[in-house]
């Protein structure tokens, strides 16, 4: 199983290294988001062209996100170069955010239900009598409903989209739940998140001395923009792996 992951790993990591069009692609559309989102946060909306740039955004954030997304599961299996990556992530955006919708509101659901349980469980107790339940077992759901469940589920649903189209990916939805939640998929995106959210959270949160305060601002964000740039790199990375996985299980079957 370990072999089977390191190599899964290997050869999308290969494919990055073939493909440099695909990558720079991809990080032109990341940037874009985050400029988008930026945007987005800033917008007031005291006026119609604020709301009409505020609802603007949050579509362009939307479009970006997903043709990101279908970028990083056809990086590993296609030959093409920088037109034929653009115009299958324009024909994949649609599609991928309508089979994303099922999981933005599993999403939207569990954060109303964890919120209310942790109401419920603090409702009139002291902290210390469910100071587990609040401080560890309900944020480690949340963790792991937000980051790891519902991140392979999203992932294997989009591989379905770009491989089967729409109708079919949306009548296997039970199959690709499954492979998700499959050994080797589950280890694959372990790995990258442990590894490369290491590095990201070590970026961002170790304190680089310097002798004056603009050094040290200037640090700071040189860090968080290399964070920003592993965090990039770690979710295309693993995309293109749980990808490599999940077609070396189809040709197994």
């Amino acid at each position: 199983m370990i072999k089977e992951v390191i190599k899964a790993v290997w050869k999308a990591t290969g494919a990055m290294a073939r493909r440099p069009m695909a990558l720079l692609l991809a990080l032109f559309l990341y940037l874009g988001l985050i400029g988008a989102v930026w945007l987005f946060v800033t917008t007031r909306e005291a006026t119609l062209t604020q709301l009409a740039v505020t609802v603007m955004t949050a579509l362009v954030a939307a479009s970006l996100f997903f043709a990101m997304q279908s970028i990083a599961v056809r990086y590993t299996s296609s030959d093409a170069g920088f037109g034929g990556a653009l115009r299958g992530a324009s024909r994949d955006c649609l599609k991928l955010f309508a089979i994303s919708l099922p999981i933005l509101v599993v999403a939207v659901v569990g954060l109303f239900v964890f919120a209310l349980l942790e109401f419920l469980i603090m409702r009139g107790r002291p902290e210390a009598q469910y100071g587990f339940l609040y401080t560890r077992f309900i944020p480690g759901l949340r963790f792991s409903l937000l980051l790891v469940a519902l991140p392979l589920v999203a992932v294997q649903l989009w591989i379905a989209v770009t491989r089967d189209g729409l109708r079919l990916a949306l009548k296997g939805m039970g199959m690709s739940v499954a492979r998700a939640f499959s050994p080797k998929s589950l280890l694959t995106y372990l790995l990258i998140l442990v590894v490369f959210g290491t590095i990201a959270y070590l970026l961002i949160f170790t304190r680089t001395p310097a002798s004056n305060a603009w050094l040290e601002i200037g640090l700071l964000v040189g860090r968080l923009a290399l964070a920003g740039l592993v965090i990039f790199l770690g979710w295309f990375l693993g995309v293109g792996a749980l990808t490599e996985a999940t077609e070396e299980n189809r040709e197994a079957l």
